[in-house]
């Protein structure tokens, strides 16, 4: 099914809040997880979905989501 990341009432240190971000979420057919489509914000993650994200920054946000507490 692939890697889910979830980033609604945590806060993670060097990510501005997510709490109030604005998402539109596109289901898709049975087995396959839904799109979520960030609105677009000055927001960093609003930022990376749509200009891309290099992979230095992907392990960055992974280890955060790993090691928080």
């Amino acid at each position: 099914m692939g890697l889910v990341i979830a980033l609604g009432e945590k806060s993670l240190d060097r990510i501005p809040e997510t709490t109030n971000l604005k998402t539109l979420v596109h289901t898709r057919e049975v087995g396959m997880i839904p799109f979520v489509e960030l609105e677009p914000t000055d927001h960093p993650l609003a930022i990376e979905q749509t200009q891309g994200i290099a992979l230095d920054r992907v392990k960055e946000i992974a280890g955060l989501l790993l090691h928080a507490e």
